[in-house]
């Protein structure tokens, strides 16, 4: 049997895989369980995907504080 993730929860998998491997806190067993449950390709995406969005959040921020509050 398949032990990968079901396909309607699979997302959130990969979600929280990236997540915290930008932090930085996933270790041990629940690491190793993601490197072998887990396919390459959709965690890659979602972890270009994510980065994308926070340089866009970035941007976003610097763009409304270098305004300067003019309203």
């Amino acid at each position: 049997m398949d032990d990968r993730p079901s396909e309607r929860w699979a997302w959130l998998q990969y979600l929280q895989a990236v997540l915290w491997s930008f932090f930085g806190i996933r270790r041990g067993n629940r690491a190793r369980q993601d490197a072998t449950q887990l396919r390459p390709v959709p965690l890659i995406v979602m972890a270009l995907c994510l980065a994308a969005a926070f340089v866009a959040l970035l941007l976003f921020v610097a763009s409304v504080a270098s305004k300067g509050g003019s309203a």
